[in-house]
């Protein structure tokens, strides 16, 4: 498949949809297989195989057979693609955030007991929200607002 597999990214290179389906018929049982021995998850392992596919297709014009054949571009590919997708997902658990009604003092009328702790919490949910990523952060600030 080595020759054969040089000869479709050539032909994919030159925007050849057809050569592209072949190419991921015979390369995707392999970068399946090692994506899925990374991320334990059949969808997240299925959604990185579509993005590596889709790059290669993108970058078969740069392909280098000097540096490779093209089952060792596709494993290159495919298993950096799966440990960026398993670092993200790591990251993403990590963040841990307080839930709301644990973070505010509030009597059984649901009013705080003095004004001022309306600014205590006030600090206190800022600094909550700056722990946040930027994203995470936008989205409660957009929900609030």
């Amino acid at each position: 498949m080595s020759h054969q597999g040089a000869e479709l990214v050539g032909r994919m290179a030159g925007g050849d949809r057809q050569a592209c389906a072949a190419f991921y018929d015979g390369f995707a049982p392999l970068a399946y297989g090692l994506i899925r021995r990374i991320l334990h998850d059949a969808p997240d392992a299925e959604e990185v195989l579509q993005e590596v596919f889709l790059e290669l297709w993108r970058a078969a014009g740069q392909y280098d057979a000097a540096r490779g054949t093209p089952a060792a571009w596709v494993v290159t590919r495919a298993r950096s693609r799966a440990i960026d997708r398993l670092r993200s997902l790591r990251k993403r658990d990590e963040v841990v955030v307080d839930r709301l009604d644990t973070m505010t003092a509030e009597t059984p009328s649901g009013r705080p007991e003095d004004p001022g702790t309306e600014v205590v919490d006030r600090h206190f949910v800022q600094g909550a929200l700056a722990r946040l990523v930027p994203a995470q952060r936008e989205v409660i600030e957009l929900a609030y607002y």
